[in-house]
């Protein structure tokens, strides 16, 4: 297979078949294409529209090359695609502690900020949590507290050679849809967030043909890459294979609305700030937009039998202190493994 006609094809904007896109995604994670020609494929990609296919081939390829950790029992990933370039603090993150906090293991996959002013690495190093686990460390963590954070350059090594592309491009491409579906966990349960509705429509039909028990796709109408307070959001709910869509708003959970610019952060200092008063239990649209998005990774693992249940088990988790225990307990074992020069 050749490179100049797959290059061509995607300039005149015609969809890459399955064998196509495995191609040109070997070519790109190993680093035989140069700066330039994988900024123009992955900008091309970007500018055509990926499809299913595309991206069904680029996570075969990034699962092949991608280490693993063996995490046993029901895992769930709050890992979203980023992009939506709202700026609001880290929620996902937050998310992630206060559903372990509730119980539920949770392996979280993410990365420095890439599109964003602080990424959930950035947030959690913030915090105090070692990022840099190796995956059997990382299983431990796991093990002993409940929570852990796959930091994705570590079991994405070949990443290395499209990171500087990406960071320099700015820009969301094919890479971030490619994150929430390649967790080093191979987790069966998720909520992923994503940040416009063609999108979420493109993901929920790509991840009917992935191995998911039960995975939560999540767009609001405002643009965030989450259940929103402050507007409808739209459902793409997968169970095994089986998609059903459903559009949910804040007062059909009796959260009172509030508005986008409510929930802006800024840099890791700030969004560490942020998720501290949180599991704190200062009340607010910050925190009842994590309470409101844990409750949907609770539906999500089985915890809750409905969103609307789960809102009393994540409040719970914040209100009797279990999630700022679980971000102790994280910080703490994760610290055991930094290295001292």
């Amino acid at each position: 297979m050749l490179l100049k006609p797959i290059l061509t094809k995607i300039v005149k904007k015609q969809d890459l078949n399955l064998a196509e896109s495995k191609f040109i995604a070997q070519k790109i994670i190993k680093g035989q294409l140069t700066p330039a020609q994988t900024g123009a494929v992955l900008t091309a990609l970007r500018m055509k529209g990926e499809s299913i296919d595309e991206i069904l081939g680029f996570v075969a390829v990034t699962r092949q090359s991608m280490t693993r950790i063996p995490a046993r029992g029901k895992i769930i990933d709050t890992c979203g695609t980023g992009g939506d370039n709202s700026q609001t603090f880290n929620i996902s993150t937050a998310v992630a502690l206060v559903v372990a906090g509730a119980g539920v293991k949770v392996a979280k996959h993410g990365n420095r900020n890439i599109s964003s002013l602080c990424g959930s690495a950035d947030a959690l190093e913030a915090l105090g949590v070692n990022v840099n686990l190796t995956p059997k460390q990382a299983n431990t963590v796991l093990s002993e507290t409940g929570i852990t954070f796959l930091f994705a350059p570590i079991y994405h090594p070949l990443m290395k050679n499209v990171a500087p592309i990406r960071k320099e491009l700015s820009l969301r491409t094919i890479f971030n849809f490619l994150g929430p579906l390649v967790s080093p966990a191979s987790v069966k349960y998720q909520l992923l967030g994503v940040p416009d509705l063609k999108t979420a429509k493109l993901l929920a039909q790509t991840a009917v043909k992935l191995n998911y028990q039960h995975l939560l796709i999540v767009h609001s109408q405002d643009g965030l890459d989450e259940i929103s307070i402050s507007a409808p959001t739209h459902l793409f709910d997968i169970r095994q294979k089986k998609l059903t869509t459903k559009v949910i708003k804040p007062k059909d959970f009796d959260f009172k609305p509030a508005s986008k610019n409510s929930l802006k952060g800024g840099n890791a200092q700030k969004n560490t700030l942020i998720i501290k008063q949180i599991l704190n239990g200062k009340k607010g649209p910050k925190t009842n937009i994590v309470i409101l998005n844990s409750a949907a990774a609770l539906y999500v693992a089985g915890k809750a039998t409905s969103i609307f249940k789960g809102i009393k088990l994540a409040k719970n988790s914040i209100n009797q202190g279990h999630a700022k225990s679980i971000l102790d307990k994280f910080i703490k074992q994760s610290q055991k493994y930094v290295k001292h020069s």
